[in-house]
């Protein structure tokens, strides 16, 4: 199999980036999922952590407020569901039929606790309270995943109390739900946050655009060169091309421009930023389920795995 070449030319994709189109850069995602657990004591209500955690100084995330109260409580932020996830109340009912398109009660139960099973916000917020930083400004995203990925074959003891007021045990199974449940949090707020963009700053995000069809009318060009050359199409030289991003974020964006620039060239009738580059990010959350987010969001939900 040919050797991978390393590509001739990169471009560093620095932490700002994307900020002046309101993405948030990875210290203030990481303020966003800590304000978004909050405090262990005394506990906040989920709508003033989802408001608080949900600012953003440059597009109005308002209309997606509900959205995200309305998924945090389906997985489960009261109190007790961190030993109670069987248990849907009411209000957990309701969000869930908001968004869900089964009326039946006991099927919506049971979609309730697949997808607790699957993404363990409960664990997630646990985990958050024992990170380094997590009371104050020093809480980072890397040291989130750390702790997560460092004792996922041997378990962690948190600093939540079972019914004797000893430290409850979060075996592998339970921390693996929380990395899917942070990586569901993330893509959440990708989600919200290019939403918005689009919504308030089309015109700024369509520059982004135009270098990306740079990129691609590049890409192209050298694909051309390479077919004079004699070159086969199934070389690395080929398909990978001599152009490489070092993202010093993490930032949606950067893959954005990636996946326009490999799409190109893409007819639009609008003359605005084409419909497929404007899909956004799936949230993948069960299966074969019509799921809509606040009446805004409907999203096709698959298999996690």
């Amino acid at each position: 199999m040919p050797e991978s070449p390393q590509p001739r030319n990169l471009i560093f994709w620095g932490a700002g980036a994307t900020a002046a189109l309101g993405i948030r850069t990875t210290a203030d995602q990481a303020t966003f999922v800590r304000k978004l657990a909050g405090p262990r004591d005394p506990i906040t209500p989920l709508e003033s952590r989802v408001a608080d955690a949900l600012t953003n100084n440059v597009n109005d995330t308002t209309p997606w407020h509900s959205a995200l109260y309305d998924l945090l409580a389906i997985l489960g932020d009261a109190k007790d569901r961190f030993t109670r996830i069987d248990f849907v109340d009411a209000s957990e009912l309701a969000a869930m039929r908001r968004n869900w398109s089964l009326k039946d009660d006991d099927r919506l139960r049971r979609e309730i606790i697949r997808l607790r099973l699957l993404y363990d916000w409960p664990a997630l917020k646990a985990i958050i309270h024992i990170c380094p930083g997590s009371g104050t400004g020093a809480f980072t995203l890397n040291d989130l995943f750390n702790i997560i990925d460092l004792h996922l074959n041997f378990g962690v003891r948190s600093a939540e109390l079972d019914g004797d007021e000893e430290p409850i045990f979060l075996d592998s199974r339970r921390l693996i739900g929380a990395r899917k449940a942070l990586n569901l949090i993330l893509i959440a707020l990708f989600y919200i946050d290019y939403q918005a963009c689009l919504a308030s700053r089309s015109d700024l995000l369509r520059q982004y655009y135009e270098f990306a069809v740079l990129i691609g009318r590049r890409m192209q060009q050298q694909g051309l060169r390479l077919v004079n050359e004699g070159r086969q199409l199934d070389v690395p030289q080929f398909y990978q091309g001599d152009l490489g991003f070092v993202s010093l974020n993490y930032d949606p964006i950067v893959l954005w421009v990636q996946f326009v620039a490999r799409a190109f060239p893409e007819k639009t009738e609008s003359g605005g930023i084409p419909i497929r580059t404007r899909i956004g990010f799936k949230i993948r959350a069960g299966k074969e389920a019509s799921m809509g987010w606040g009446s805004r969001i409907r999203r096709i939900c698959v298999r996690a795995w």
